[in-house]
């Protein structure tokens, strides 16, 4: 039987150590949806589950974010990635980010974030991967993302389109002492965004001699 409250379901998994968290069809309202590292949230399902028949055009699972909040907020679970895959994701442009994710290994895949505040905001202080691949990110206020530190970040097959400000902003692309950061985008389009489709500052960690 499935769980009837999707942050639940993505609680419990976590609870677990992690796993696959299936999402089906239809409209989800006035959600914040915990992602937990570890935990693979999926959705496309029909009602019965059948992983042969999932579909994200089909059977598309949207959830709708409450005001005042992220739509999703990615948190420290358990080893690997915290992993959204096959939603949409719509906010309010003017209280909530779509995924918001302050230091966590996380991929995105297949995802359609819409009219939030910014898309995604990723926020690390330490080495990080993040992969974005197979995405859309559209009519946000400020940035489709806007990410910041020492990332290792892979943009794939992507789309950011009318967002206010850039699509993609790199604040600062942190190498820390004796390390190097990475930023890989191939095959992505940007366009019909307010500034630049794609800024990109490059620094390294203060304190840790000359860049």
């Amino acid at each position: 039987t499935a769980f009837g409250d999707l942050a639940l379901g993505a609680l419990i998994a976590s609870a677990f150590g992690g796993g696959n968290v299936w999402v089906a069809e239809g409209t989800f309202d006035d959600v914040s949806l915990p992602l937990y590292s570890g935990v693979y949230v999926c959705g496309g399902f029909q009602p019965d589950f059948v992983l042969e028949q999932r579909s994200i055009q089909d059977h598309p699972t949207v959830v709708n974010g409450p005001l005042n909040q992220n739509v999703v907020d990615v948190h420290h679970g358990n080893f690997g990635p915290a992993v959204l895959d096959g939603l949409t994701l719509v906010g309010d442009p003017d209280t909530s980010d779509g995924i918001g994710n302050l230091g966590h290994w996380m991929e995105v895949h297949s995802v359609a974030v819409e009219s939030c505040k910014r898309g995604m905001k990723i926020v690390v202080a330490s080495q990080t991967s993040v992969v974005v691949a197979g995405c859309s990110v559209s009519n946000s206020r400020l940035e489709g993302i806007l990410a910041d530190g020492p990332l290792d970040m892979l943009v794939d097959s992507s789309v950011f389109e009318a967002n206010g400000n850039e699509g993609l902003a790199l604040q600062d692309l942190l190498a820390p002492e004796s390390g190097s950061v990475s930023l890989s985008v191939r095959a992505s389009v940007f366009r019909a965004n307010g500034q630049e489709g794609l800024d990109c500052h490059l620094d390294v960690v203060p304190g840790s001699g000359p860049s």
